[in-house]
């Protein structure tokens, strides 16, 4: 992984999110095997498909009406461009 896109990701990782995502994550920090979420991702993790935070595709979608044009709300309705 280039350089500027691992500094982007790991000023997007998220320790406390990483750990609410993954119990086995929060378990190991506690009890002392892994020392550094961040490291333990950017090691193991990523290659293992977990995301480094939270995420949530809807919220980001629909705050860039003009990348979306209708965004979908949880109920599975729409909202309408720039309503937001």
């Amino acid at each position: 992984m280039g350089g500027v896109s691992k500094l982007r990701e790991s000023q997007a990782f998220d320790v406390e999110s990483s750990c609410a995502i993954y119990p086995d994550i929060a378990q190991a920090l506690a009890e002392g095997r892994l020392l550094d979420a961040w490291e333990h991702y950017d090691r193991h993790g990523r290659s293992e498909g977990r995301a480094p935070c939270r995420f949530d595709a809807n919220f980001y979608l629909c705050s860039r009406a003009a990348i979306t044009p209708a965004c979908h709300q949880t109920d599975g309705t729409t909202t309408a461009r720039g309503s937001i």
